[in-house]
């Protein structure tokens, strides 16, 4: 059977990487982009059966790319599948998303089960499933705290120990960048492109079950919505901060990465 085209819009390396991981599960073609406006452009130059389309992206973001699709686009474009993936649940309800055009939604972070049963059904493919993940060890921190829970990336992996080891070597590597580069930026009058950044870093802490900092991420993200002072966040990045780097010891140790 001739495979499906899959664009996927997702500004997080991250999620990207992980994506793409389950994404070659199901024998399909796929494209990555980075925002709204490079859907729009790539559906001009090619023919696609499905959108995964982030909410919450730079430059334009998954709601505005969903509507122009929708409103200004020709068939078959027009009635394309578009399944949006976000974890801001609070800020657009099912009834809003289907409103808007969006056919259907997997909450970040997206079980397999959920990703799975989900995408095959706008693919229409269901001659195959995915053979069933192994669900016997546990991919916890060893330290008594439980700083991290890889139990759910295990999952979605099927125990595939090389893909774990690379998503906790991006980790270690790249969280540090994207903390220091949030601590760089001058809040006042940059709310918008502060909360871009930290939400391109939230993802993978939702993904490696880092609990502790995830609720902060929420608390951060409420503190600049709400345009509060410098002074009345820069302790919670400092916060976070100390911790990841914590929980980056942590894991170093746990994988023998140095």
């Amino acid at each position: 059977m001739k495979k499906k085209n899959i664009l996927i819009a997702e500004d997080s390396v991250f999620s990207q990487m992980f994506i793409e991981e389950f994404v070659k599960l199901l024998d399909q073609d796929y494209t990555f982009v980075n925002n709204g406006q490079e859907v729009i452009d790539i559906l001009g130059l090619e023919k696609f059966d499905i959108i995964l389309m982030d909410i919450e992206m730079p430059i334009m973001d998954g709601i505005k790319a969903t509507k122009i699709i929708r409103k200004d686009m020709d068939y078959p474009n027009s009635q394309i599948p578009i399944i949006a993936l976000t974890a801001y649940k609070e800020i657009y309800s099912k009834e809003e998303l289907l409103e808007i055009g969006i056919n259907d939604f997997i909450l970040k972070p997206f079980t397999f089960d959920k990703f799975n049963k989900i995408v095959r059904k706008y693919l229409a493919s269901p001659e195959e499933t995915i053979s069933s993940i192994m669900k016997d060890t546990n991919y916890i921190s060893k330290s008594k705290e439980r700083l991290y829970n890889l139990n759910y990336i295990h999952d979605f992996t099927g125990g595939d120990s090389e893909f774990i080891h690379e998503m906790v070597k991006h980790f270690i590597n790249n969280t540090p960048v994207l903390i220091n580069k949030i601590k760089n930026i001058p809040i006042e009058n940059n709310w918008e492109s502060f909360l871009t950044e930290v939400k391109k870093l939230k993802p993978a802490f939702l993904f490696l079950g880092i609990e502790q900092i995830n609720s902060e991420f929420s608390r951060l993200e409420s503190l600049v919505e709400n345009k509060k002072p410098q002074h009345e966040i820069n302790p919670m990045i400092t916060d976070i901060e100390t911790k990841s780097a914590q929980i980056i010891e942590t894991l170093k140790i746990d994988f023998n990465i140095n």
